[in-house]
This record gives C-alpha cells, structure tokens and sequence, in this order.
C-alpha cells in the first residue's frame, strides 16, 4: 500500500533512536519469511522501544495503513507478510468508469487503482508477444507467495490470455491489500460493491497481478505496436473535476477529429487514482513518424529490430503539438496539478503575484544570470 510521504517524515520523526527503512533490499527482505514471499512492504519501521512502538502504531492507525508485525522473520506460516487481492472489472462508458474509481479511492480500500479506454487495450493486445505472457507469467508465479497459489495463479493467466479484453470496454485494474486475509477479502468485496453500482463487470485479473509482479519493465513501450511514436499528457484533478475534465479533453478531440484521422493521430486514456483525493487523466497520442536518438537507445535492440520504421512525418508531429497545447491549456483554466513541469506546464505563469515575486527572486539570487536550465518552469530564459 502506498504512503505519503507527510506519513513517512512522521515516522521517522517518531523513530528517534529506532531507523525506517524505504531501501528495496530491506523492503522485500520483510515481505517474506521461511516459505512465503510476496511484493515488498511499503517501508519496514524498527522502533528500539515500547514507546516508539506506540507512536509508530498510533500514526499508522489514524492514516488508516495496515501494518504487519515483524519479529525475528523465520516463521513459515505467511503471518508476517502482507496479504493481497487483485481484481478487474469492465465499464460501459467512461463516465461509469470514472465514477466507480472515485468512490474506490474515496473509501480508501485499494493500495492501486488504474484503468484503460478501449483504444489502449487494444494497443496492448497488439504489443505483447507469446514470450512476454511467458515471462509475465514467471513473474507472477514467483510472487505468488506459495506453491500451491503459484500453480493456481499460473493456470488462471494461461487460460485466460489477453482474448479476455477484445470484449472490454473500460477496464478498471485494482490492488487491495491489508495485514490480515480478512481484512484483504473485505476490501476486495468493497470494490465489488461499488464496481457492481456503477455497472461494473468482474473480469480476469490477470493485469493487477502482472503489473505488482512486474512493476518495472523495460521502457519498450516508448513506441507503439506498430512503431508509432508515442506522447502521453496528463493532469491531476480533484474527484469532483474529473469528469469535466475527460468531457472537455473528448471535445478538443471531436473538434480535430477529421484532421487527426487523416493524419494518423490516433488517442487513448490511462486513468488512475492518488490515495483517497485525486484522479489521473492522462490522454496518450500514437502517430506514424520517425524514431529519435533517445528510442534507438533505450528500447531494447530485439525489440526495435521487431518494429516497423516511419519516415519523418511533420505534418502529423504538428497536429498532435496542437492537441496536446489544448489540453494543457485547458487543464490549467481547471486547476489541474502535475507530476512534472519541465517546459509543458505551466507553472510561472500560474502563480499568483506574491508566489511569482518570491520564485524570481530566489532564481535571481541563485542564477543571476539565468543559466541554468533556461527556460524550464516557464522562468526566465537567459542573456
């Protein structure tokens, strides 16, 4: 389950002469004991006392995270180790997607909460291969936790496969976990509950569980299936914007729609949730042009070999730099927030006179002359 990182200061605040550990190594370490493992702990508290015990349990309790009891770590029983549920489901709109995944993270109930338009399942259909559902499927036995589980949850993926999706509409992906199986099963039936409300269907799980076994592949999606350049924007909106916000990204694309189709500028959605407060709306542009430096040298050679090549196409790259400026501009008119500035979003002009006066004058303390990183955050581009 993710934590914040006011939660994470907190804890470590508490741990006055105890440590938190966030490091991988330790964090997959206390995930496991004798016979079981599972994905690793969000972060591993060791108080030196009874008291930092106390207040470690006392912070953890009112942020509402489940919390495992870890002693020496040689049990063979999975006590100590986390327990998770994975579910799927498909939506008839996106409307009823979106609804259902706001009343998911509002009650708190799942660790992760994303989901695809039918554009993008598609797209993923087409870009995995028979040897990435074989390491998929690897990946997902190993952190099934138990032999027994192993064998069910590799039998459940191979016979699902990806046809599962071609009937799918909006798919929502969902990770619940909790320190206890009841506790995991509760919030599971939860999601059920308020999937089942907004017209959800439950489908294979087979997504949820891949993505926890494999959290970080390669970056070979910086192209599309069929070699297509890739660009994703996105905002983060409050649950009761979202929904206006997908309305208005839909009618820019209306309104370009007969260009765009000729263009070969195709657009998708990923939608995913932050905790219990806000909303991703990430629109994605797949167009036939050519590769740059960076995709020659980050994609895998194998797999780059595999992909068909575009030659340079100008007039498509205008169209979606036109979409995208839309959108970006329509999701600040909305107050949307943003995991990164860089020169896209805005962030200078944005700010009120008094933040603004603050900002340019720690630039003009530090960096003078504004030579570093000129341009970025919308500051001051140089001499």
């Amino acid at each position: 389950m993710a934590v914040s990182s006011e939660l994470e200061s907190r804890l470590s605040e508490a741990l006055k002469d105890g440590e938190l550990l966030t490091d991988p190594a330790a964090r997959q370490l206390y995930a496991q004991d004798v016979y079981t493992r599972t994905a690793p702990a969000a972060m591993v508290a060791r108080a030196s006392s009874l008291a930092e015990l106390q207040s470690c349990m006392a912070l953890l309790h009112a942020a509402k995270v489940p919390c495992v009891a870890h002693g020496g770590g040689l049990s063979y029983t999975g006590g100590l180790v986390p327990v998770r549920d994975y579910l799927a489901f498909d939506f008839p709109t996106a409307e009823t997607t979106l609804d259902a995944m706001s009343d998911i993270a509002r009650a708190g109930i799942a660790s992760e909460c994303f989901g695809f338009d039918p554009f993008l399942q598609r797209q993923r259909i087409k870009r995995h291969s028979m040897s990435d559902d074989v390491k998929a499927l690897a990946g997902v036995m190993q952190a099934s936790g138990s032999l027994l589980a192993a064998v069910k949850d590799g039998a459940r993926l191979t016979l699902a496969g990806r046809r599962y999706l071609r009937d799918v509409d909006f798919s929502v992906q969902i990770i619940v976990e909790d320190r206890i199986e009841a506790g995991a099963a509760a919030r599971a039936e939860t999601a059920r509950e308020i999937a089942a409300a907004h017209g959800g269907r439950e489908i294979e799980n087979s997504i949820p569980k891949i993505t926890r076994a494999h959290p970080f592949g390669p970056v070979n999606s910086m192209l599309g299936p069929e070699g297509e350049r890739w660009l994703p924007v996105h905002g983060l909106f409050p649950h009761s914007r979202i929904a206006r916000a997908y309305a208005a990204s839909e009618a820019i694309f209306r309104a370009h729609r007969k260009r765009s189709e000729a263009l070969g500028v195709a657009t998708g959605y990923l939608f995913a949730t932050i905790s219990t407060h806000a909303c991703v709306l990430e629109p994605v542009f797949f167009w036939p042009d050519e590769c740059l430096d960076i995709h020659q040298d980050a994609i895998d050679d194998a797999h780059l070999a595999r992909l068909p090549r575009h030659a340079a196409n100008p007039e498509a790259r205008a169209q979606v730099h036109l979409l995208r400026q839309l959108l970006i501009e329509c999701y600040s008119e909305l107050g949307a927030a943003h995991l990164q500035i860089g020169r896209s979003y805005r962030y200078r002009e944005a700010l009120k006179a008094g933040p603004a006066r603050l900002i340019d004058a720690l630039k003009a303390a530090v960096d003078s002359e504004q030579r570093m990183n000129p341009g970025s955050l919308g500051l001051p581009a140089g001499r």
